[in-house]
């Protein structure tokens, strides 16, 4: 009996050790990315007209971005694309911009079923890459009619189409399939 009491005893503190160190790890890699998040926020703040944060998103693109939405002093609303190391801010007006339910509904006309839409910036590298003068963008993450997923980006103020890169499928989709 108390050779089962000493075990049952160490097997508990083990457990505990491993979920304390779980806990740990997880928290710090939480706590990190909060941090980039935080700092990112606040040259946003810094660095552009708004005053207001009311939104958040990330952008990966053209790069991975800290996409912000906010108002300015007087109740404009801009967006501001925060990019680097080191840190550097792009912020623009969000009138004239199409919305993300203007993009959902002319997708939809398409016969585009929509995932995921990220506004986001392009800089004068990703603008060559992407042989486009555009610098704001939709991302939209897509399944496409024939089933397939995607990523078709858009002009942000033009609506036009910029490039459409579709997703191999996996092996994995093609087994939910057949036996789904």
């Amino acid at each position: 009996m108390r050779h089962w009491k000493r075990w049952l005893t160490l097997s508990g503190l083990a457990l505990v050790v491993i979920a304390t160190a779980f806990i740990w790890a997880v928290w710090n890699s939480l706590s990190s990315e909060w941090r980039i998040e935080a700092s990112a926020a606040q040259y946003a703040l810094n660095h552009s007209p708004m005053q207001q944060l009311t939104s958040y998103s990330v952008f990966t693109g053209a790069g991975a971005q800290e996409v912000f939405t906010g108002k300015d002093g007087f109740g404009r609303k801009w967006v501001a694309f925060v990019y680097g190391p080191p840190y550097a801010v792009k912020s623009v007006p969000s009138t004239g911009m199409w919305s993300a339910t203007r993009l959902t509904k002319s997708l939809k006309l398409q016969h585009i079923t929509p995932v995921h839409l990220n506004l986001g910036y392009f800089n004068a590298a990703a603008r060559e890459s992407f042989h486009t003068a555009a610098d704001v963008v939709w991302e939209c993450y897509v399944r496409l009619p024939s089933g397939l997923l995607a990523y078709i980006y858009y002009d942000a103020y033009s609506g036009q189409q910029i490039a459409t890169y579709i997703l191999a499928p996996s092996s994995f989709s093609q087994l939910t399939q057949n036996f789904g």
